[in-house]
């Protein structure tokens, strides 16, 4: 608002939007609303590819079972419908299953 006015000049508000850092809430829009980083993206992929290795060296020492996910999540938090997740209530009402695990 105030470059509309005149108050400020646009090298100023160049100066401004240049050290804006990278998780500010003005871009939380391009990561689902959360602050997220280039870094934290980069984090992000080098576990997924350590993820990977151990699944490998996993395969190559016998484990058959040792699977990949089909798709990388875009983000941490991202849900994933895949088969081989574990956890989750399935389907189940969320008061079935604490009687359940009460009974245990």
């Amino acid at each position: 608002m105030d470059y509309l006015r005149g108050d400020i000049s646009s090298r100023k508000l160049a100066a401004l939007c240049k050290y804006v850092p990278s998780d500010n809430p003005l871009r939380w829009h391009v990561s689902e609303g959360r602050p997220y980083t280039l870094a934290d993206e980069l984090l992000w992929h080098n576990l997924w590819l350590a993820f990977q290795i151990v699944v490998l060296l996993a395969q190559l020492g016998g484990d058959k079972k040792a699977k990949m996910p089909k798709d990388k999540p875009k983000y941490p938090w991202s849900v994933v419908d895949d088969e081989s997740h574990i956890g989750g209530l399935k389907g189940q009402d969320p008061l079935e299953v604490l009687a359940f695990l009460d009974s245990l």
